[in-house]
């Protein structure tokens, strides 16, 4: 019995410390596959997040925007500016980075004593030519320049805010004003598997001329429905009925209706007056 309390005594053995590190990392690394797979899974089968590109279900989901403060009358409105991150956009600033790499390139080389004088000066001729009133980098300059929001209106009093700074290739926003992304939501891929899609639903479909963009959308036209829209109304007929309009229900009425020229937000103009 004493054997056995002398040996218990001596603790683990550097080989078992050894083990039991190997073997925590090793469970670790388990533990980390496993919960990649089932995020993996899940996306796949289950469920996927979006970020709301645009700002044509605005209110209700906000695409990239601005969050303003009128200068006029204090009143805080939402300015769209999804044009910042289009396609567009993105093509632009990868031909911008790519034009700059290629200034530094020829910056470095015409810096370079180890060259001739000849091709040292057909390099800052090349950077003089892209650096010019009409060159390529002021080009590319100005169209990012006019993706930027320049201006918003405020729905309450009619106050035009500036939102940039200078003018030309220089032109940057003010700094007051950042731009803030899109909402994110979770869409169940699964939903309709067990009903059928109810007007007004808001749905994520792929547009088949462009399949790798994904629309975000709310659903006005149900199956063998003639669809049309007049006077902001949308109408539906089935069957060679006659159309009437599609009704949104009370309760989503009340939350879409918008104050005008709001009198807690009077104008600076009118506040002097």
């Amino acid at each position: 019995m004493s054997s056995t309390t002398l040996d218990a005594s001596h603790g683990p053995t550097q080989h078992d410390v050894i083990r039991g590190s190997l073997g925590f990392g090793r469970e670790t690394v388990e533990s980390l596959i496993i919960a990649f797979t089932l995020a993996l899974l899940f996306r796949a089968f289950e469920a996927e997040a979006f970020v709301i590109p645009t700002g044509s279900m605005a209110p209700t989901l906000m695409g990239r925007h601005k969050d303003l403060d009128c200068s006029e009358c204090d009143f805080n409105f939402q300015a769209g500016a999804s044009r910042e991150e289009d396609d567009q956009s993105h093509a632009l600033r990868t031909e911008l980075g790519r034009l700059n790499r290629e200034i530094d390139r020829l910056q470095r080389l015409a810096d370079d004593s180890s060259v001739g004088p000849q091709q040292r000066e057909v390099a800052r001729q090349q950077i003089a030519d892209f650096e010019s009133p009409g060159g390529k980098l002021s080009v590319l300059q100005l169209r990012l320049a006019g993706k930027m929001i320049a201006s918003a209106t405020c729905p309450n009093c009619g106050n035009v805010m500036k939102l940039i700074q200078g003018e030309g290739p220089g032109v940057t926003y003010d700094a007051r004003y950042p731009s803030y992304n899109g909402d994110r939501i979770l869409v169940d891929k699964f939903a309709y598997d067990f009903r059928e899609p109810n007007r007004w639903d808001v749905v994520v479909f792929k547009y088949p001329e462009g399949a790798n963009t994904n629309y975000i959308k709310r659903l006005v036209g149900l199956p063998n429905e003639l669809v049309s829209i007049a006077g902001g109304d949308i109408w539906t007929s089935r069957d060679g009925k006659p159309a009437t309009i599609a009704r949104k229900p009370p309760h989503v009425m009340q939350a879409m209706l918008q104050v005008v020229e709001d009198n807690d937000f009077p104008a600076v103009l009118l506040q002097n007056d």
